[in-house]
């Protein structure tokens, strides 16, 4: 019996063997795609929740590197302005 998600797209098999004192009946069919219906659901939910999860490292990583870049500019600035001061006190020392 297939495994669909809810795109209809088929995902898995679900495989029902050997019952227990006869033949499978429409009752038990029935009872095993629900069962597929609902494996469906959880490994379509299971996938989204896999590839949220990789999204949300990625996403760490690049706030990551743009705090780098945003300390690596205020230390920039910070070396301008050191260095623009020094350069003044140096010109007004040798005044």
């Amino acid at each position: 019996m297939p495994i669909k998600d809810f795109t209809h797209r088929v995902i898995g098999v679900c495989q029902a063997i050997n019952k227990d004192g006869g033949i499978f009946s429409p009752d038990d069919e029935a009872v095993c795609q629900l069962l597929a219906n609902q494996a469906g659901v959880m490994l379509k939910n299971s996938l989204q929740f896999d590839q949220t999860f990789v999204n949300h490292q990625k996403l760490i990583r690049l706030l990551k590197i743009g705090v780098d870049m945003f300390e690596a500019s205020k230390l920039a600035t910070l070396l301008y302005k050191a260095e623009n001061g020094l350069t003044l006190w140096y010109s007004n020392s040798m005044n």
